[in-house]
């Protein structure tokens, strides 16, 4: 992977996670609830997205599961959650057998 597509992809991850907390900010003020929780949902699966490109399944698995269990789940969260777990499995065993 690139250096410069390591680094966006990073910043990528930085300015959602910044996007979540304003989220969050706003369920505590209660009035923007419904609104700050459709937007959190595919800022965690878009963090999912880019943690599996930085080879990083365990993080990327827990995005999917935040949304799973939220109050509006998706049914990509759970086709995300488990496509990943697979790709998981298939890299640790890929990785015993080269060594």
């Amino acid at each position: 992977m690139y250096y410069t597509h390591k680094i966006s992809l990073m910043s990528a991850l930085f300015i959602l996670h910044e996007l979540i907390l304003i989220c969050d900010s706003m369920n505590i003020f209660g009035k923007y609830k419904d609104l700050a929780d459709a937007v959190k949902n595919p800022c965690h699966l878009n963090m999912a997205a880019c943690m599996l490109k930085l080879n990083k399944y365990e993080d990327a698995i827990a995005q999917c599961s935040l949304v799973s269990m939220s109050r509006f789940p998706s049914y990509a969260s759970v086709c995300e959650r488990t496509h990943l777990h697979i790709y998981y499995i298939h890299a640790h065993d890929v990785d015993r057998l080269l060594s």
